[in-house]
């Protein structure tokens, strides 16, 4: 008796599941079901897999079409889904790519703590890098689809520093810059990146690299990079330094990235917000005299002016005398 070919079901970039090489047709309600088991990755009562692919339909509907679904799902395939009279669940001899993504990502958490040897080719990279059924619209995927977001992201970083530090620097690139792709603003993809460069050698496109970090964060968030990252060019003293640059609060908000000017060390604010100074004053062609009162501040002059205009405003105003029309 030849022994059964193994199932292999794909659920990044799209829905496919192959025997071999050969792609089985299944029916749009069957791959709902089968993906729904899948990343559930354990047995699921009928009635809450009923709710949650069909939610909009009465509990006797939507039982129905789940053994609609299941009968045609054993119509492509013998062997995808185990069925109990309560229970389903995916066949354990079937292949995700799915699991097998998060699997190699738990291996890479795991080797920065007990330093395990990792084969870094396991996964292709086009795995790591495609969204989970993207033209998929349900509901009950939004969390699944952030969950792996969010697994996919550590991978890649992990990915990119043990490829530095198994010196195939190129790889290392390429898996920092699908983190970004991933993800433009997370910060730790830019510092992977930014330390890929560096020991690679490759002083001037880590500063690139820090220029577009920073920018990149000024218009979308409005603040600065992490002082980790400056560090990492202030250790080496062949490199350019970055200081930190504090924003002021603006009338567009923190997006606008529009920097206080600093003041003057010896310049201070008094308590009714004019600023004094300890340095001499500046020369004047014309000096006080003994007793006489300085000129007032511009801001002062400004409400006499105002207060003037406003009792020029509160004079009589003549009418002219109206003539009496005749018609």
């Amino acid at each position: 008796m030849t022994p059964r070919t193994p199932l292999r079901l794909t659920l990044i970039e799209r829905f496919a599941l192959w025997r071999g090489s050969q792609e089985l047709g299944i029916a749009t309600s069957g791959q709902r079901l089968i993906a729904l088991l899948a990343l559930r990755n354990r047995a699921v009562g009928r009635l809450n897999v009923a709710g949650t692919l069909w939610p909009d339909y009465p509990t006797e509907r939507s039982l129905a079409d789940l053994r609609t679904a299941l009968w045609r799902v054993n119509q492509a395939s013998e062997q995808v889904i185990a069925a109990t009279p309560s229970l389903l669940k995916l066949d354990t001899d079937v292949e995700v790519d799915v699991r097998d993504v998060t699997a190699f990502a738990r291996r890479l958490s795991q080797a920065w703590a007990t330093s395990p040897t990792v084969d870094l080719d396991t996964v292709s990279l086009a795995d790591l890098v495609g969204d989970l059924l993207p033209d998929w619209y349900e509901d009950w995927l939004q969390d699944e689809r952030e969950g792996l977001r969010q697994t996919r992201l550590h991978a890649l970083e992990s990915l990119a520093r043990r490829l530095s530090e198994s010196g195939r620097h190129a790889h290392a690139i390429q898996a920092a810059l699908a983190a970004l792709r991933l993800e433009p603003l997370c910060e730790t993809a830019h510092h992977t990146l930014i330390e890929i460069h560096l020991a690679e050698g490759n002083g001037s496109e880590a500063c690139r690299q820090f220029q577009r970090c920073r920018r990149l964060l000024r218009e979308e968030l409005g603040v600065e990079p992490s002082d980790s990252m400056r560090l990492l060019f202030e250790k080496r003293s062949s490199l350019p330094r970055f200081p930190a640059v504090r924003y002021a609060p603006s009338r567009r908000g923190a997006q606008t990235g529009t920097a206080s000017p600093p003041e003057s060390p010896a310049t201070h604010r008094t308590p009714d917000g004019m600023q004094s100074s300890n340095t001499a004053p500046s020369a004047h062609p014309h000096e006080l005299r003994r007793g006489q009162m300085p000129p007032r501040p511009a801001q002062a002059h400004k409400h006499s002016r105002s207060a003037s205009d406003a009792g020029r405003s509160r004079l009589p105003v003549r009418s002219r005398p109206v003539r009496p029309f005749h018609g």
